[in-house]
């Protein structure tokens, strides 16, 4: 009988002996498995290169094949990014992700729903995050609408050659997806990697199946940096001011939030 095998990523023990999961198929078709504890090269291998060819690491790959009328798509991992990938996950279905990632999860549901499908991302043990699409609960929808508002974060890309010039604003694990024109985009140009900014412009909302409000795209038309000193640095330049009543406050951080946030009685 012949075979022919490849390689995967996974490991198991059997006994005291550990073995790597090499699958393939038999000349007649059938697949199968074998679990290899060691693979020498015969007398007249180059052995230099066959190590070389057996410590390599293959990146993940990614295998479909269809099955009673659903596609089965089947992810292979790193090990070592399995909690990566995991996080990242999880941020999606809490909705604390950052937002190229719960626009592509919404993008997906959207298809799903508009295919009267439903998909979901499972490991052999459990459910890991589901795509709703046809049993979602749809919301009452109306147009998206466009508000003049303001972003802050941290320039981290701008640039593309079309007259509409893509800008994004990190702010903590969220990536603001914004745009700009070519004259704008020049401006912002020189505070690449800079300090914090803080962006005006028009942004169009609309609200998703979980009734949020997401953001769609924000047009940038202003622009202005932002001192990043901490709020006690703040405070204590404000105290320097001569002729302020802050030095006679007991909590001033405290009487600012409570300024600009009020307190539960009101």
């Amino acid at each position: 009988m012949k075979i022919t095998i490849e390689d995967t990523n996974k490991i198991v023990q059997t006994g005291n002996i550990v073995c790597r999961i090499w699958k393939g198929r038999t000349e007649k078709g059938l697949e199968i498995q074998c679990l290899l504890a060691e693979i020498v090269p015969t007398k007249d291998t180059d052995e230099k290169q066959f190590e070389a060819e057996l410590v390599e690491r293959k990146p993940p790959c990614t295998e479909a094949r269809a099955m009673e009328g659903s596609l089965v798509v089947v992810q292979n991992i790193e090990e070592e990014a399995v909690p990566k990938v995991r996080e990242r996950i999880d941020g999606v279905r809490k909705r604390s992700a950052p937002e190229d990632a719960i626009v592509a999860f919404d993008k997906l549901d959207n298809r799903l729903l508009e295919d009267t499908a439903v998909g979901v991302i499972e490991t052999d043990l459990e459910k890991v995050i589901e795509f709703p699409g046809r049993n979602r609960t749809l919301l009452d929808t109306f147009a998206p609408f466009v508000e003049y508002g303001s972003l802050d974060g941290k320039l981290i890309r701008v640039g593309g050659r079309d007259e509409t010039v893509p800008v994004y604003l990190e702010e903590g694990n969220i990536i603001h997806l914004c745009n700009s024109n070519r004259e704008m985009a020049k401006k912002l140009a020189p505070h690449l990697f800079g300090g914090p900014l803080r962006v005006w412009g028009n942004g169009r909302w609309y609200r998703d199946q979980f009734g949020n409000w997401v953001m769609d795209r924000f047009t940038i038309t202003d622009f202005s940096p932002l001192d990043d000193s901490s709020l006690t640095d703040a405070v204590s330049k404000l105290r320097a001011v001569p002729g302020n009543e802050m030095k006679s406050l007991a909590d001033p951080i405290f009487d600012l939030m409570r300024i600009r946030h009020g307190t539960d009685e009101t």
